[in-house]
């Protein structure tokens, strides 16, 4: 006697949101202190996670958990040099990274002394997670801000959400149509 199983496998897509900041600034660029002149992110300074929620939340990763980051990042063009993933962390079933892609959006803005000046870098990118919770590699966007008093955020956000099955209709619609051509070719004859 033989038995069987079937079992039908769906990849699961990432969603939600992971904060990651720097414990106490730390991050570091060129540029000699002005806004409008750095080129490159020489260090992201000592990342952690600072929420998530979604997939991230599900999947183990802690609030204050280690990020390992890609670094540097040359962000202007024609020089665009990119450390991937840029980002990773642990999960109790394996490692969530984010592969950031080109081209990266640039917004600089002086604070003219009053307020800190800030750079805020954002684009689109994909974020894989762990294989044993059956996750999708999924596109999202991101976006990275720092301030050039040492402090600086990262988030990624992605939304996608999972493709709704049609019941069959779209293979039935195939099939009227194949018929209705083999009808008509026998006319045709």
């Amino acid at each position: 006697m033989v038995f069987g199983v079937v079992t039908s496998l769906h990849a699961i897509p990432i969603t939600g949101t992971i904060s990651i900041g720097t414990a106490g600034g730390g991050a570091d660029w060129t540029g000699n202190g002005n806004v409008n002149t750095i080129t490159t992110i020489i260090s992201f300074g000592d990342a952690e996670v600072t929420s998530r929620t979604g997939s991230f939340a599900t999947g183990g990763v802690a609030n204050g958990a280690v990020v390992t980051m890609g670094q540097p990042l040359d962000f202007v063009a024609p020089f665009i040099s990119i450390v991937n993933p840029l980002w990773s962390v642990n999960a109790p079933g394996g490692v969530f990274s984010f592969t950031l892609a080109p081209p990266i959006g640039i917004t600089r803005i002086s604070g003219g002394g009053l307020i800190p000046d800030t750079l805020r870098l954002d684009g689109m990118g994909t974020i894989s997670g762990p294989a044993i919770d059956g996750f999708d590699v999924t596109t999202g966007g991101w976006t990275w801000s720092g301030q050039l008093n040492g402090t600086s955020t990262f988030t990624f956000s992605s939304t996608t959400l999972p493709g709704v099955p049609d019941g069959g209709t779209t293979v039935a619609l195939l099939g009227a149509a194949l018929s209705g051509l083999a009808l008509l070719r026998r006319r045709l004859a």
